[in-house]
């Protein structure tokens, strides 16, 4: 006779729900039959999106983040974007956090034999404000995420957008997220903004799996799929992501629940 051991049936039930939640999210996403007015157009080839994020626990309130970018539109070649940022956090209370972040980012020609071919196409200094929200479902770690952006591009053009995400993370092995636990980790996003056409510009899927390695290190990896609306098509483009989080902590301080990169 077949036996499951306890521990092996709760891993099979919550990686089932994971899968579950994951579905659910990849039919609510517009990724799915949301069509645009005009040609739609698709990359075939699979880009690289590469972050290293660095999060520095000031005291139970404060925080600051530091994060670099770089996106190819092949997985290790032809280098195209990438960004750099940082800010500070405000928890609050528990469940509820605010952010203030300033960056710089640049983007090149789609070049098949370079990599950040100059002259950027365009460069812009952004400034945002963000609320965090986060809620547990059981082991299921939900965090929205709220953002409003002023986007200063050079040449003197501006533009406002405001951003919604969902992010869920569901740690697999163990109960907790803690050391040597894998996660799964499911987001979708949706960008807006207030003066051009068409108003909704952009939606961001994302799945993959995670695991953190020390309490100071996490990383994750897994698909992303961008599209790009405007008014005569849409412009999908996947991506293999891997992120690097660094998690600077005081001895003693309550564990981050929702690891997510910062963007």
């Amino acid at each position: 006779m077949w036996h499951v051991s306890g521990n092996q049936l709760k891993y099979k039930v919550h990686f089932s729900n994971f899968v579950s939640l994951l579905v659910a999210m990849l039919i609510i996403s517009p990724y799915g039959e949301c069509k645009a007015q005009g040609t739609r157009v698709n990359d075939p080839d699979v880009g690289g999106w590469y972050i290293v994020n660095a999060k520095v626990e000031h005291n139970k309130k404060v925080n600051s983040f530091f994060e670099i970018q770089a996106r190819a539109w092949n997985p290790n070649k032809s280098f195209f974007y990438h960004e750099v940022k940082g800010g500070i956090g405000y928890k609050l209370k528990e469940s509820v956090q605010t952010f203030l972040g300033i960056g710089r980012y640049a983007t090149y020609a789609n070049n098949t034999d370079a990599n950040f071919k100059k002259p950027a196409l365009f460069q812009e200094l952004r400034l945002w404000q963000q609320v965090n929200l986060s809620n547990d479902i059981g082991r299921v770690k939900i965090e929205h995420r709220y953002r409003i952006e002023q986007r200063f591009f050079d040449g003197g053009r501006y533009r406002n957008r405001f951003r919604y995400r969902i992010n869920a993370v569901v740690p697999l092995n163990h109960y907790f997220l803690e050391e040597k636990t894998i996660f799964g980790i499911v987001s979708n996003e949706v960008f807006f903004n207030n003066n051009e056409d068409p108003l909704f510009e952009r939606n961001r899927f994302f799945a993959g799996i995670g695991y953190e390695i020390t309490p100071l290190i996490t990383t994750n990896a897994g698909w992303l799929s961008q599209i790009d609306y405007s008014k005569t098509n849409q412009l999908s483009k996947h991506y293999f992501q891997l992120a690097v989080l660094l998690s600077f902590r005081k001895k003693g301080s309550t564990k981050i629940l929702h690891p997510s990169s910062e963007d």
